[in-house]
């Protein structure tokens, strides 16, 4: 293990904090150092890094300078200045161990839609507006832009249909209406539990997810059924019908049958009985499949969806597994890693800090999964956050949150499950992944409805969770984006942990069928506030030369509440309208042989925040030109690129969700999005400020 200077986040932050209007006006920025205000005296002799992005490339080949010089054409006057805190040390530099293929030709492999959403039903009125009539229009102007806007984003980096399940405690308790068709939803129980809210729905819930539906959105439903009272199959019945038939065709890709049985005795859903055991759960699931016949097309049923008091294996041993066989597609499993339901909690934030709980976590129910994987079942977490019954403020909704997110939906992938899915709720709900402004529900004759529809055209709130949701779609999707048009919705991959020395930190190996298994990818997660650093390993692809594209999750502390959240630069607009703003930055190097021999093709990565590298590899010396400009060896080895493409990323309701073509300064940016984009740029690339 070697060491080598990385460059701290805050360094480059501080030192792009001078190009401030207060300098340009003769007054220093200043610098918080504990409680105090520091003045900074501009340095006379320090070159500043700036990024300058035109239509010119700069051939990889070429030769650069050990410290790249780089330009900016517009004056970056909108910068803020950041809280600098005193610089840190220099990163160590760790020599990660991995193979270009993976050591096991078994290793559990996932789809590139593996992560989706969960939405709790009673909260989709908040979500959706009044809904759209029969027959669903695709993109209806009735729909919320802000929402398709959010989907669309993950939708185009996948290459695949985005996977939505719709459920919840309040599906069990709910009642199918054929009648309603006006109401989107109506509350049965107005002093219901805010955690289990049932409510009345009919075709109306079913032409508006349909008319989600559109060229530039594609999506895979996982429904529920209730099993409170599988003896009436009024209960049922009509809604496996209307979902077997109501949704566009091919979009029902899952049918959940009843949701966490192993509580229902603890929740008073099964009077008396002594106790409600595997056996009884077991024949009612048959019972209700009973009812339903013709109405579903098998295998499609998913179960047992428990959450806490079973064991899977038991329900195995019980003949779960073999009774049910020609209906279930998929064993599901519903947990978290601790519950807020009651006002009190277990773990605080530093729980979500460490890698080893990740682990642990998912190991939950390990045993049931591989006899469900040996069976030839799928398995899906169909519904996951930080802490049931909301979350826990302050815990939930921090970039601890994100990070954990993304950590465990990875473990899981490593633990052989197939889908998770995170989940959200009503507004105002810590772990949610976006929060609509709040609305009153109303049905869509009613002559407030437009008014509705349009107060849920902005002031949406993004939460934590859903950077995740963007990253893992990259990871696992090819990194995909609207720039690139050529799709392998058919790719799997392979996860593997690569099991590094600190809990402060993860990080997996990607391995990509779309290249015969090869390592496509690598996702490594800093817990901690220090940049850290890691090497490839000498002779990974000893005849010929890597290329590493590096993009990066930036914030600026694990612990701030609704802290300002950047990916590959971009920021979601202030607008609150779902859209990617900013420039969008990602960082190309490239380590010939003799760098990787040496082992020095490094990466960095910003201490918090995650790095996503792409790695390819290339025959022989990488010749030819790249987008952007400012080529150098820096700290990281090899020729690395700046690549800066253009503007806004995401057009509401259009295709442009992914990043856009062209190029320009990534000096544009007014806030902690615009300087996080120039730091992880330079960070990533590894360049350091010269004295």
């Amino acid at each position: 293990m070697g060491s080598t200077p990385a460059a701290p986040a805050q360094t480059l932050l501080c030192a792009l904090s001078i190009f401030t209007p207060q300098h340009t006006l003769g007054r220093h920025p200043r610098r918080r150092s504990g409680r105090a205000w520091q003045s900074i005296t501009p340095p006379r002799s320090r070159h500043l890094p700036h990024i300058h992005s035109d239509r010119r490339s700069t051939p990889l080949g070429s030769s650069a300078p050990d410290r790249p010089h780089l330009s900016v054409d517009h004056h970056p006057a909108a910068l803020e200045s950041p809280i600098c805190s005193p610089p840190q040390a220099a990163a160590q530099t760790t020599t990660l161990s991995l193979p270009l293929y993976p050591s096991s030709t078994a290793l559990p492999s996932v789809p590139a839609n593996y992560l989706g959403l969960s939405i709790e039903l009673s909260s989709l009125s908040s979500l959706l507006g009044p809904g759209v009539p029969p027959p669903p229009t695709p993109g209806n102007a009735s729909i919320p832009t802000p929402f398709l806007t959010y989907l669309q984003n993950v939708y185009t980096r996948l290459g695949a249909p985005l996977r939505l399940r719709i459920g919840g405690n309040s599906m069990d308790s709910s009642v199918y209406a054929e009648n309603q068709t006006t109401t989107l939803l109506e509350v049965l129980d107005p002093a219901a539990n805010s955690n289990n809210v049932p409510v009345s729905f009919g075709p109306l819930l079913f032409s508006t997810l349909g008319a989600l539906i559109t060229p530039h959105l594609n999506l895979s439903y996982t429904f529920a059924l209730p099993l409170l009272t599988p003896n009436d199959t009024a209960s049922y019945a009509p809604l496996a019908a209307a979902e077997g038939a109501l949704l566009p065709a091919g979009t029902l890709d899952l049918v959940l049958l009843g949701n966490e049985p192993d509580l229902y005795y603890d929740h008073g859903d099964r009077p008396g009985f002594a106790n409600y055991s595997v056996d009884d759960y077991i024949g009612d699931f048959g019972e209700e499949i009973a009812g339903m016949t013709g109405d579903l097309q098998y295998p499609i049923l998913g179960g047992p969806t428990i959450c806490c008091n079973w064991d899977l294996s038991s329900l195995a041993a019980s003949g779960y597994l073999t009774t049910f066989s020609s209906q279930l597609k998929a064993i599901t499993l519903q947990h978290y890693p601790q519950n807020n339901c009651f006002g009190s909690y277990a773990f605080g934030l530093d729980y979500y800090l460490l890698h080893s709980n990740v682990v642990g976590l998912a190991q939950w129910q390990a045993p049931g999964v591989g006899l469900a994987r040996a069976a030839g079942k799928e398995v899906r977490m169909t519904e996951f956050n930080t802490a049931s019954c909301g979350g826990v403020p302050g815990i939930s909704d921090t970039f601890a949150a994100t990070l954990w997110t993304i950590d465990y939906a990875l473990q899981l992938a490593t633990q052989g499950f197939t889908g998770a899915h995170i989940h959200t709720r009503e507004p105002g709900v810590s772990y949610n992944i976006f929060s609509p402004p709040n609305t009153t529900a109303v049905s869509t004759d009613s002559s407030s409805a437009s008014a509705v529809t349009q107060a849920l055209e902005s002031g949406w709130t993004t939460g934590v969770t859903y950077w995740p949701l963007l990253v893992v779609a990259e990871a696992l999707g090819g990194n995909q984006s609207s720039a690139n048009a050529t799709r392998s919705a058919g790719v799997f991959t392979a996860p593997v942990d690569l099991n590094l020395s600190s809990d402060a930190t993860a990080g997996y190996a990607l391995y990509s069928s779309a290249g015969g298994w090869q390592l496509s990818a690598l996702l490594l997660i800093n817990y901690g506030a220090s940049n850290l650093s890691y090497a490839l390993p000498p002779g990974l692809a000893p005849s010929g030369s890597l290329e590493l594209q590096t993009k990066l999750l930036l914030a600026p502390d694990t612990s701030t509440t609704s802290p300002p959240i950047t990916w590959a630069g971009q920021a979601i607009s202030a607008a609150g309208d779902g859209a990617l703003t900013g420039a969008h930055v990602s960082v190309i190097q490239v380590c010939p042989p003799q760098t990787q021999a040496s082992g020095a093709c490094v990466v960095s990565v910003p201490g918090p925040g995650v790095a996503l590298v792409s790695v390819t590899v290339t025959v022989g010396e990488a010749g030819g030109e790249a987008a952007g400009t400012g080529t150098g060896t820096g700290a990281g080895g090899g020729k690395s690129t700046v690549t800066v493409q253009a503007g806004q990323s995401s057009t509401p309701a259009g295709a442009g969700a992914g990043p856009t073509g062209g190029s320009t300064s990534g000096a544009r940016g007014t806030s902690w999005g615009g300087r996080a984009a120039l730091v992880g740029a330079l960070l990533a690339a590894g360049v350091a400020l010269g004295g």
